[in-house]
């Protein structure tokens, strides 16, 4: 499932499934040198501060978290109370198409999590 993500989405660079802890459970990938280790292990950190952030704010619970950069674009969703599934783009990326890739597979995670 995680590869076909990254065959539908333009300037994919890898997706990954992945527990708070910062611990992928799934995870692929175009680009060989992309470090996606340290980059789960540094978005999980990120999206654990959101959560919290907007739990203190009473905003409610965060839906998607995106941080972009010169080189590309980082764009995470919650799956659930303990995983998250997160994808790295190409600046210049299909985030459209990542948004809808990712929201259709979250129930298939969900499924395949339980």
């Amino acid at each position: 499932m995680l590869n076909d993500i990254l065959k539908n989405v333009d300037g994919s660079i890898a997706v990954a499934i992945a527990g708070y802890d910062g611990m992928p459970v799934a995870s692929a990938q175009t680009d060989p040198n992309f470090s996606i280790e340290d980059a789960v292990a540094s978005a999980a950190m990120g999206l654990t501060y959101s959560k919290k952030m907007m739990e203190d704010a009473s905003a409610g619970k965060v839906k998607e978290s995106m941080t972009t950069t010169d080189a590309a674009i980082f764009f995470l969703r919650p799956i659930d109370e303990e995983y998250w599934i997160g994808m790295a783009l190409e600046a210049n990326g299909n985030l459209g198409k990542a948004r809808l890739e990712m929201k259709k597979a979250i129930p298939l995670v969900q499924k395949q999590l339980q």
